[in-house]
């Protein structure tokens, strides 16, 4: 077959060619395919699958998102479990055993002193500041003063485990973090071309804060592309600088620990950040603490009985189970009027385990957390009064963090903003991630 039989069998237009002319041509072709095949193969065994993607991350304090920028849209990436949200928490275990995310999230009752969680809380930090001074009392793992001249942070975490350095900072801890996201990546995209990222950042770190958590990234094997401030991602998230009609915003972020709110600029598609303000000491957190306070109180043990688990679908009525079980109330009240639980306790005086049932309202919840509720526009009125901004001035509201989601706070906002609508169809626990990934060039 000549070369001109070949192209017409191919669908292109028939060629005269001679009988064995156009064979030497077929045979390079043939050999061009061959080499061209067998060097995609080589690429493929060695995990490229085509150009190095670019990653959009959210490093968060309780939990971190990975986002990946397609030709149409940004998805976030979930891992095997089909979970969008992976805690930010490493274990360090014995045998240089190292877990992250739920996989840590399994030790924090049986080795709390290797499970080291919000890092990003103390990156960047010296020892002696103050922030750094008010975590070590209310955290299970040992902070220690470690000056080493390649890392910035010298508030470093003890670890008791066998098989790791004495150590370990928090660059290091969020860059266990971050290769559990490029993992998650290559699980999701088939290949190991995740080299690229965004990287966002609160608006409130320092120069210091910021370069460390650039540092983490690098250690994770990602070369730093650009580096955002959070609120700037939120609002890119909802397309808020390519609205012709928007020219402040105002981004209320919410999140575990810590409360930030942010007055931005756009000005021809270029979004400014001008000011800031926030509550360290206020956070989702808070709220679980006022609700274990209020079970307590209200529909708690008796004070003879002893946790047990009648069932394996129902928890120990013990301290060690109020947490996450008020923080499953806290969560089902942003969407019910009601929430309920159980738990199972013995009485000492009976072998049987018996079912506590616990109902919480949603005004019960305002009620009995009203302190906290009264401090969460605090940061809106500084942020109003510092920068000489009117509420009614105000274009957008973007909400961001999953403490956001109460509707309690929600409607204060409202009504102290004087807006109807706030921007919320992005899931906000995830919105951050989102935008950074929206930017990549």
């Amino acid at each position: 077959m000549c070369l001109g039989e070949w192209w017409g069998r191919c669908g292109a237009r028939p060629r005269t060619c001679g009988r064995c002319s156009g064979w030497p041509a077929m045979q390079w072709v043939l050999t061009a395919v061959a080499v061209a095949v067998a060097a995609c193969a080589m690429m493929a065994a060695s995990g490229f699958r085509g150009r190095p993607n670019t990653v959009g991350i959210d490093l968060g304090t309780t939990y971190s998102v990975i986002a990946l920028r397609t030709l149409n849209a940004t998805r976030v990436l979930k891992d095997e479990h089909q979970r969008s949200l992976i805690p930010s928490m490493v274990y360090f275990g014995p045998g240089g055993v190292v877990k992250v995310g739920y996989d840590a999230m399994a030790f924090l009752h049986s080795d709390p002193e290797n499970v080291i969680f919000n890092a990003k809380r103390f990156i960047g930090r010296s020892f002696d500041d103050e922030a750094v001074q008010e975590q070590r009392a209310v955290h299970p793992f040992r902070v220690v003063n470690r000056s080493v001249p390649e890392v910035r942070s010298q508030a470093w975490f003890a670890l008791s485990a066998q098989g790791h350095e004495d150590w370990v900072s928090p660059e290091s801890v969020g860059k266990h973090v971050l290769q559990r996201l490029k993992d998650i990546a290559v699980f999701n995209l088939g290949h190991k071309q995740i080299t690229r990222a965004v990287v966002s950042v609160p608006a409130k770190f320092n120069t210091r804060q910021r370069q460390a958590t650039v540092d983490a990234y690098k250690a994770a094997g990602l070369k730093v592309m650009r580096v955002i401030d959070e609120p700037t991602a939120a609002a890119v998230a909802y397309g808020l600088d390519k609205k012709s009609d928007v020219q402040w915003i105002i981004v209320y972020d919410f999140g575990g620990g810590t409360l930030d709110v942010s007055l931005l600029m756009v000005n021809e598609e270029s979004i400014q950040m001008i000011a800031t303000h926030g509550d360290d000491q206020l956070g989702g957190a808070d709220f679980d603490q006022c609700l274990m306070e209020h079970l307590r109180s209200t529909s708690w043990l008796p004070h003879d009985a002893d946790p047990c688990s009648p069932r394996d679908d129902v928890p120990a009525c013990g301290d060690t189970e109020l947490r996450p079980m008020a923080e499953s109330i806290k969560c089902q009240l942003s969407d019910a009027q009601v929430a309920t639980a159980s738990c199972g306790y013995r009485n000492r005086s009976d072998e049987d385990c018996r079912e506590l049932s616990i109902e919480v309202t949603r005004s019960a919840f305002e009620e009995a957390c009203d302190p906290l509720f009264q401090r969460v526009l605090r940061p809106v009125d500084l942020l109003l009064g510092e920068s000489g901004m009117p509420a009614e001035e105000i274009d957008e509201v973007v909400l961001v963090g999953g403490t956001s989601r109460i509707p309690r706070i929600r409607e204060l906002l409202k009504e102290k903003i004087g807006v109807d609508h706030l921007n919320m169809e992005i899931d906000p626990d995830i919105t951050v991630a989102v935008g950074a990934a929206s930017i990549v060039d």
